[in-house]
């Protein structure tokens, strides 16, 4: 009797010992697969965020466009609808100002750093191209800096710049060289019969025509990688600053990406001899911290610029972009950034839009 009693008891204990063996090997389970469920989740979620986001907030970094990749429009910028114009927005290093346009994933500017790493490319994201009107009524101004710039009073402000006299004047660079355009595969070429070399030769071409000498330097400043393209292209500034020192103008000529909701924008312009790119007048300043007290005398020539353009090719030119960053430009009196089309623009438009360039500033040139 004794011993069925024990039995029963043991027979008890294994039965409570065995169910709860089961219950605990049920939350280790559930414990388990919900544990890589929502590793599984989490891991899905931060590429998401990653591929969508990296490039906002390497953005978010600028101060060559805008927070989170956006045109910040003020009251005196023309609203252009939320286009993200990712050829404005450099990224803030004051230590260094050594930027490019470095093309990532969606294509995008980012911040160019000195590194061993390999030779950066590109893909094209946006598979449709679409044509439209981004000039701007008027004079105005894209301007993220702390500055205000009234358009009137450097219109009328007088250029620090001497009458052409039969010596070089003006100099013609090319930071980004390879950039291209729609007929160009991804928008790259090292043809320089393709690239935005062409637009500067025709702007060359057409200040020699109306009486002013250029020097237009080809030196491929992105080669063999845009890495350090910037400070490549400033060697290439100053060696011929001293090789010419009657130069007082500096035309560093790009071109433009502008994407929204994955397509490429094609900025034109129509005229009686056929469509144009749009261009972009883009003007660094000491914003930075960097010395260039006489940023204001770059801005008076692109205002200047602008207004002629106005008058004689209405609808060619954007908003003027003012940079917190310096670039190049305080060599002279006289520097700039054209973006002369974007990457959707034929180089047959681009080519056309530098002609009407060459065109305006000759005219201010030969009426100082």
């Amino acid at each position: 009797m004794i011993n069925k009693r024990r039995r029963d008891k043991m027979n008890r204990r294994r039965t409570s010992f065995y169910a709860k063996s089961l219950i605990l090997k049920k939350q280790l389970f559930y414990t388990v697969f919900f544990t890589v469920l929502l590793i599984f989740a989490l891991s899905q979620a931060s590429s998401a965020w990653a591929e969508n986001m990296k490039t906002d907030f390497l953005m978010a970094c600028f101060s060559y466009v805008v927070p989170s990749t956006r045109i910040a429009e003020n009251k005196n910028v023309l609203n252009i609808n939320h286009i993200k114009i990712l050829s404005s927005h450099m990224p803030v290093l004051k230590a260094n100002e050594d930027l490019s346009k470095k093309y990532a994933i969606r294509y995008s500017f980012i911040k160019e750093k000195e590194s061993a790493s390999s030779q950066i490319t590109e893909k094209m994201v946006a598979e449709k191209i679409l044509e439209l009107d981004l000039s701007s009524k008027g004079i105005t101004f894209i301007n993220p800096t702390d500055y205000s710039v009234d358009a009137q009073t450097l219109l009328n402000s007088p250029l620090s710049i001497s009458p052409p006299d039969g010596t070089p004047k003006v100099l013609i660079v090319h930071t980004h060289t390879s950039e291209a355009y729609s007929d160009s595969p991804n928008a790259r070429n090292e043809n320089q019969e393709l690239s935005v070399v062409k637009v500067g030769e025709k702007i060359a071409e057409t200040l020699k025509k109306n009486g002013i000498v250029a020097i237009h330097d080809t030196t491929r400043n992105d080669y063999p990688s845009y890495n350090g393209s910037y400070k490549k292209c400033l060697s290439t500034v100053e060696s011929n600053l001293q090789k010419y020192p009657t130069i007082e103008i500096v035309l560093d000529i790009h071109r433009d990406y502008i994407e929204r909701d994955s397509n490429q924008l094609k900025p034109t312009a129509q005229f009686d001899e056929g469509k144009a790119a749009q261009i972009m007048f883009v003007i660094g300043t000491d914003a930075m911290g960097l010395s260039h007290p006489n940023w204001r005398e770059n801005l008076s020539l692109a205002v200047k610029l602008q207004s002629h353009l106005q008058s004689t090719r209405p609808n060619l030119c954007r908003s003027i972009n003012i940079r917190t960053e310096r670039f190049n430009h305080h060599t002279t009196k006289g520097s700039m950034i054209i973006e002369v089309g974007s990457s959707g623009n034929t180089s047959q438009e681009a080519v056309r839009s530098g002609e009407y360039i060459g065109k305006a500033l000759a005219d201010i040139l030969n009426n100082l």
